[in-house]
């Protein structure tokens, strides 16, 4: 049964999302925590405990994971899993993984730390969003296809307004929206996901990146992320393109048309952006104004009851 939607782009009967606005202490900004002193990518001017890989650390994982794989993978063939079988291959897996750590550690000595940077940035910076990958292990598209929404939805904001980006804008939100709209609708044209399945996998990855980037959102910020999140979900609805929109073979919503129903609902004011102009940061809905020189899309014709 498909979703049917308003004028706006928002699905019938749906309340808009909301959020609570922090209060007290909460309403400031975040402050940075013991965990970002080791981070290298997303906080550079904070203060390091090591900005360069150690030698007996690196050296030690290196070796550690090395063996473990060597033990599996590099054991002779035909050697069934006895222990001088295990021992040959982690020995082999050894070696290969103290090769590995020292061309790390040279490298890393030559970039001045630009690769113990790019680690930090994976296992610390992006360690919920590789959490979410890990804990669909049937569903291992779900890495591409967060990546391609995340750039497709980049590229469409620019496309649509420019580079110009302040912090919790308008643009913010389109993009917000937009992205999780859309990692629904492909997980569902491409992939066969039922509509709630596709809406939880946008919320989750979502909530993923959320998480992995608390050292620089303040609870404002992640508040209208979240909100917006959701919204893309809900003016998806089931995917299924309603009479005056575009459709694919399938039925399916184009990407194009699924672009004008978030604008259609960021007109109608479903979208949530956080005004800082004042001395105290003040979420509010979207309207007309927030995007100058973008003119609404035509309201789609709704079917007769």
């Amino acid at each position: 049964m498909s979703m049917r939607t308003n004028a706006s782009g928002w699905p019938a009967g749906q309340p808009s999302s909301s959020f609570a606005a922090p209060q007290g202490a909460d309403a400031q900004r975040a402050q940075p925590e013991t965990l970002d002193e080791t981070l290298s990518s997303t906080t550079p001017d904070l203060p390091k405990k090591a900005k360069t890989l150690q030698p007996i650390g690196t050296l030690g994982w290196s070796l550690g994971i090395g063996a473990g794989f060597g033990a599996l993978a590099l054991r002779s063939k035909g050697a069934g899993w006895g222990m001088a079988a295990l021992g040959s291959g982690a020995s082999k897996g050894a070696l290969v993984g103290a090769g590995i750590g020292a061309a790390l550690l040279g490298l890393d000595k030559l970039t001045g730390g630009q690769v113990k940077k790019q680690l930090d940035y994976v296992s610390l910076d992006r360690r919920h969003q590789i959490l979410f990958v890990l804990k669909h292990p049937t569903n291992p598209w779900v890495a591409g296809t967060g990546l391609q929404v995340a750039k497709n939805a980049q590229a469409t904001q620019d496309s649509l307004y420019g580079r110009w980006d302040p912090l919790d804008g308008p643009q913010d939100a389109f993009r917000h929206t937009y992205a999780a709209g859309l990692f629904a609708l492909r997980s569902m044209r491409d992939h066969g996901e039922t509509p709630a399945t596709a809406h939880a996998l946008a919320i989750e990855a979502g909530e993923a990146h959320e998480a992995d980037g608390q050292d620089n959102n303040d609870d404002f910020s992640r508040g209208m992320d979240t909100a917006n999140n959701l919204t893309g979900t809900l003016v998806l609805g089931d995917g299924r393109a309603l009479p005056g929109e575009a459709a694919d073979a399938d039925g399916f919503i184009t990407e194009q048309a699924l672009r004008d129903r978030v604008l259609r609902a960021m007109f109608a004011g479903h979208l949530q952006v956080v005004d800082r102009m004042g001395a105290t940061p003040t979420p509010r809905p979207t309207n007309a104004g927030d995007l100058p020189g973008v003119a609404a899309p035509t309201p789609v014709m709704q079917p007769a009851h």
